[in-house]
């Protein structure tokens, strides 16, 4: 029997299995577990809001819109 590390939506464990996982359940590398236990940490910290989601950015002033039109339609002029 192999030892897997598993992410499931509750918890991050390593656990003992021979077969496949579920739906809700990610098979990881064994050096993979320690950046997705301090993603899970650092989760648990931040407000569930559209500020805490997005780093105190819940909000763009109009001049951060009207560079980013500006800046996306100079892309689309050089790719499309």
């Amino acid at each position: 029997m192999e030892t897997q590390s598993h992410v499931n939506q509750t918890d991050l464990k390593e656990t003992t299995s021979g077969s496949g996982s579920t739906n809700d359940t990610v098979d990881l590398d064994k050096e993979d577990l320690p950046f997705y236990q301090d993603g899970a940490e650092y989760w648990t910290k931040v407000e569930p809001t559209v500020d805490g989601m997005l780093g105190g950015l819940g909000y763009l002033s109009d001049i951060d819109i009207k560079n980013s039109e500006r800046f996306l339609k100079t892309l689309f002029k050089v790719f499309l």
